[in-house]
Formats: structure tokens, C-alpha cells, sequence
């Protein structure tokens, strides 16, 4: 089954201390934006999978906004499966921009539990 998530989170303010979090259908993003050059920033966090069953092909996407308009995004690696009560870390690296989105895009939930 695939489902696709729009659930998004911004963050205005790029600072070590501020830790963004995105809830949806047991995906758990806790992100920050650490900048990086004069023109880069990369936008990094763990991914929790707080469900009991495996989360399989999620896709993640790092955005850079100015406005209404995506300045920048980045699709970082995201391992195949990110097994039930775990975690798995991402980094994405975008220009800079005075918001930033990490956005669900996809994920495919194992039902087969015990088989």
C-alpha cells in the first residue's frame, strides 16, 4: 500500500537550537538547519518509525522556499526500510532561503507482520 503525505514543516529562523518536528502516520521527522557556506545550508534530522511494523521506499524531500516559490530541494538517501521502533538519519543540502520544508513524499508500510 502506498500512501503519500503532504504534511510539511517550516522553519523560519536557521539555528542549531531550533529543532523542527513533522508528525505523520507514525513518521516522526525531527530536523534542524545548520548553515553551512555563504550560500548553502543543510538541513539534517532522524526519521522515527514509532509504528510496529516496517516503513519500506520513504521518500523524503528537503526544501528551500522564498515565498510561494521552491528555491532549492534535495531528495536525500533514505535507507529501503527503516524497521518498526527505529530511526534512520538524513542529510539534504539546499541554497539558502528564509524557510525550509522537510515533506514526506511516500512511504510503504509492511503488513506481512510475522511471515
Amino acid at each position: 500500500m502506498l500512501l503519500l503525505l503532504g504534511t510539511a514543516a517550516t522553519a523560519q529562523t536557521p539555528s542549531l537550537s531550533n529543532v523542527n518536528v513533522t508528525e505523520s502516520l507514525g513518521l516522526r521527522i525531527q530536523w534542524t538547519v545548520e548553515p553551512q557556506t555563504r550560500d548553502f545550508t543543510a538541513v539534517c534530522g532522524t526519521i522515527f518509525n514509532d509504528q510496529r511494523v516496517s516503513a519500506r521506499n520513504v521518500g523524503l524531500l528537503v526544501q528551500g522556499v522564498d515565498g510561494d516559490k521552491v528555491v532549492s530541494r534535495n531528495i536525500p538517501n533514505i535507507a529501503r526500510e527503516i524497521v518498526g521502533q527505529s530511526a534512520w538519519q538524513f542529510c539534504g543540502t539546499v541554497l539558502k532561503a528564509p524557510v525550509y520544508r522537510v515533506v514526506v513524499t511516500a512511504v510503504d508500510w509492511d503488513t506481512n507482520l510475522g511471515n
